[in-house]
């Protein structure tokens, strides 16, 4: 797989032990990332107009450049891809995309009460998706001869569509009929 230098999981992903504490990176979530950039500003800006205590501007200067580091750690964390990366992970969120919709009932299925949720349960969380292992482990998931449930897919394919631009909504997934 042209993704071997990839890597999705930065340093700010991680504890000090190497571990990953969240099963999404931290640039998956971008309206956090806007909230963090906002609340900059808003400091920067009180800074500059002098809305600041004396007592605590020295703090506030700290706060604000501890935020702009964590803010810097965390673009810096999203990957770069190259054209093969690209390619390589659309073909991956193309079949990962296939297998969670061929996985799942019918919207209709669904909504008339057709569905058999023992069965819908099982494919959630019992490996039914082939994936490539090297993908689901960069995504820190675990797989087993080859196959992921569909939950797991699911936070696969999440990752690797955020990481190019793509839809990472799994139910739009869901055929209709």
């Amino acid at each position: 797989m042209a993704t071997d230098s990839l890597e999705f999981f930065g340093k700010v992903d991680k504890d000090k032990d190497g571990n990953v504490g969240s099963p999404f990176p931290a640039w998956y979530f971008e309206s956090k990332i806007d909230t963090m950039k906002e609340t900059i500003q808003q400091r920067e800006r009180a800074l500059e107009r002098g809305d600041i205590p004396p007592d605590y501007i020295y703090q506030t200067r700290e706060d604000l450049k501890r935020d702009r580091e964590r803010l810097d750690s965390i673009e810096s964390s999203k990957p770069k891809l190259n054209d093969s990366q690209s390619d390589s992970l659309g073909k991956a969120y193309k079949n990962l995309s296939e297998g969670i919709s061929e996985s799942m009932f019918t919207r209709d299925d669904m909504q008339r009460g057709f569905a058999d949720a023992h069965e819908e349960a099982r494919r959630m969380v019992k490996p039914c998706i082939k994936v490539d292992p090297e993908l689901a482990r960069k995504c820190g998931i675990d797989t087993k001869d080859g196959m992921v449930s569909r939950n797991d897919a699911s936070v696969i394919l999440k990752i690797v569509g955020k990481s190019l631009g793509e839809e990472t909504n799994v139910e739009r997934l869901r055929r209709i009929k």
